[in-house]
């Protein structure tokens, strides 16, 4: 190869995929959007600066609405839900050794 062939192939531009984001409507590189497993392209539906933007909304929503924050809320629930859970398998092992004796 010499030079000039060598000079023509770093000229090429690799062009990286875009998407439209559902909330600003921007085409924007792929990179651009959060990932999503779920989604065929595997990236969210909105770009990263509208979904930071959604989710601080949100965040000011719930803690307008409920008095505490998304993550406080998760968390009690889950502990409440865990709790049951335990209450529950007590009951049950409390009953079969009812049954046995």
């Amino acid at each position: 190869m010499n030079e000039e062939s060598i000079q023509l192939e770093l000229d090429i531009e690799i062009e990286e995929p875009t998407k439209q984001c559902r909330d600003c409507y921007r085409r924007k590189p792929l990179s651009g959007f959060n990932r999503d497993r779920r989604k065929t392209d595997g990236r969210q539906a909105y770009c990263r600066p509208c979904d930071n933007e959604r989710s601080r909304q949100y965040g000011e929503w719930f803690r307008r609405e409920h008095g505490t924050d998304p993550k406080s809320a998760w968390r009690a629930a889950r502990k409440a839900a865990e709790e049951a859970v335990v209450m529950r398998v007590d009951r049950l092992q409390f009953d079969l050794l009812e049954e046995a004796s």
